[in-house]
């Protein structure tokens, strides 16, 4: 075989083998895949899980609460002290104040304190005693202010005589009675002004009134 020849049949054979390519992947390309077969299933992303939970609503304000409450009074008050608790407790049934108890103090050191805070009004509770009015807690006065923060200017007070106020509903001292098992006589009389002083509280920020009952809507 002459040289020519072998080169036209070597190029013969190498445009075969690319026909022969071109046929493959031309047949490889029309596969279809059969009827029936499950498809293939794309992975969603899943959202990331909230890692911080809600926080609670900020409160619209802030208290600091003080009282004055003399030892020494009428010889028929048991436990004075109680006005202290009393009236905390009312205060803080307030979702929209937030009321830290800032202890015993008098007129000049709850002023003093309100200069001092930036954001946080003083509530001061005072009890007074008039001993020429007899022995009872009607001899009694419980005085309420509020100091604005920074300046200490007053931003309401309240002189509640013991046993002359209602607590919003007539016959409350009945109510008491029933919300409040285990205190009665003048004792009753000084939480009802308790409650009577940590309302005119709310009343003096335009905050909602609590039931008078804890735990009811009574």
């Amino acid at each position: 075989m002459s040289i020519r020849s072998f080169r036209l049949a070597k190029a013969f054979v190498v445009i075969g083998l690319c026909l022969l390519a071109s046929t493959l992947i031309t047949a490889q390309s029309g596969r279809r895949l059969p009827k029936g077969s499950p498809a293939v299933a794309t992975p969603t992303p899943t959202p990331e899980l909230a890692t911080e939970s809600k926080k609670p609503p900020k409160p619209d304000h802030n208290l600091r609460f003080v009282s004055d409450i003399p030892l020494a009074g009428p010889s028929r008050l048991i436990s004075p002290q109680s006005i202290h608790s009393w009236t905390l407790e009312r205060l803080r049934r307030s979702s929209l104040v937030e009321v830290k108890d800032s202890g015993s103090m008098n007129r000049r050191d709850a002023i003093k304190l309100a200069k001092s805070e930036s954001e946080s009004y003083v509530v001061l509770v005072e009890l007074r005693n008039d001993m020429f009015s007899g022995t009872s807690a009607r001899a009694s006065t419980i005085v309420l202010t509020v100091y604005n923060p920074v300046t200490a200017k007053v931003k309401v007070t309240r002189s509640l005589s013991v046993g002359q106020n209602s607590t919003r509903l007539p016959g409350s001292q009945n109510l008491l009675y029933t919300c409040y098992p285990g205190i009665y006589g003048d004792q009753i009389l000084l939480l009802e002004a308790s409650i009577e002083a940590a309302d005119a509280v709310f009343n003096s920020f335009s905050i909602p009134v609590p039931p008078l009952c804890r735990n009811s809507g009574k």
